[in-house]
């Protein structure tokens, strides 16, 4: 009779932002698409509808969406990967809480 356990997913910190987190991704997938839809799209589709005029710096506003991209993956990775630091002792003080090194709580 051979018996699995089943390992027990622990995550750290605050639980996720979810309006945050469901509300990001699209707003940054269209920052990044708005400026290349008169490239990707076939002539043929741009005949039939308008496009919203074109943004005056393009490449600030697709960097704008992958920098909220990677703002909502670290907000989702975090928590996920905390125990590994944690398991292999890597804690200690906030330094940013007042007091600084002489107090505060382990982290």
């Amino acid at each position: 009779m051979s018996t699995t356990t089943a390992m027990v997913e622990t995550r750290y910190g605050h639980p996720l932002p979810t309006l945050l987190v469901y509300t990001l991704p699209p707003i940054a997938l269209a920052l990044i698409l708005h400026p290349l839809l008169p490239i990707l799209l076939p002539d043929s589709i741009l005949e039939v509808i308008t496009l919203p005029a074109r943004p005056a710096l393009p490449a600030l506003q697709a960097n704008i969406g992958f920098s909220l991209l990677a703002f909502v993956g670290a907000v989702i990775a975090v928590p996920y990967v905390g125990h590994a630091f944690i398991d292999k002792g890597l804690k200690g003080r906030d330094l940013l809480k007042p007091g600084g090194r002489t107090s505060g709580p382990w982290v």
